[in-house]
């Protein structure tokens, strides 16, 4: 059994205590912990329940950092998971953060994918769109299910194009460009061929192969 001698608030962070043993140990503990776990100078505590109020604490605090990164912008399983071992969170306090943000429905995967995909198709293709998720760590079947809401982006791909071109010659230079613009973004070739056809360029030649 151990003895705490001091209780003291970190400066910097007002919901952060050190406390201090008579053996000389010292850690750190967020305030829920020491309230939940009762501590108090003088009070006498065993090993075990040291590790059971530190691995509570640990994870009080994973989920409150997860919060206020949440609060910025929303994020993946993943970016969490990664953004909280940066920190230094041990990974089963990670894992136990993430597992209550779901249950709060702070996290989800599948709203996440939904919502990337409003927001980036004005600009962006299914190629690139899903590379990015893949990236963020989404499921495949939730990135298939989220781009299957995609309608044609013919439409997408004229906008672009036009955008691309205004005040561009109408030449071969600057047609190759758009197409490796266009494919740069995630957009079928097949896709930009009938964009520009649409758009009623004049192409000396019918060869599609002499954009690369």
């Amino acid at each position: 059994m151990q003895k705490i001698v001091s209780i003291e608030q970190i400066k910097r962070n007002k919901n952060k205590f050190i406390i201090t043993l008579d053996n000389g140990e010292v850690f750190n503990l967020v305030d829920e912990a020491i309230v939940k776990y009762g501590l108090y100078v003088g009070k006498e505590i065993d090993e075990k329940k040291l590790c059971e109020t530190a691995n509570y604490s640990e994870k009080t605090e994973a989920f409150s950092r997860a919060l206020k990164t949440l609060e910025k912008s929303f994020k993946t399983e993943k970016e969490i998971f990664n953004l909280l071992k940066e920190k230094g969170f041990q990974e089963n306090a990670i894992i136990e953060a993430i597992k209550k943000l779901k249950e709060y429905n702070y996290v989800s995967d599948i709203e996440f994918a939904k919502q990337f995909v409003a927001s980036v198709s004005t600009h962006k293709g299914k190629k690139l769109i899903e590379y990015e998720l893949k990236q963020k760590g989404v499921d495949e079947n939730i990135i298939s299910d989220a781009v299957s809401l995609l309608e044609d982006e013919l439409d997408t791909i004229l906008v672009l194009a036009k955008k691309f071109m205004k005040n561009k010659e109408n030449c071969k230079e600057n047609l190759a460009k758009l197409i490796r613009h266009l494919m740069s973004k995630g957009f079928k070739y097949e896709d930009i061929k009938n964009a520009i056809k649409n758009l009623e360029l004049e192409i000396e030649n019918e060869d599609w192969n002499w954009y690369c």
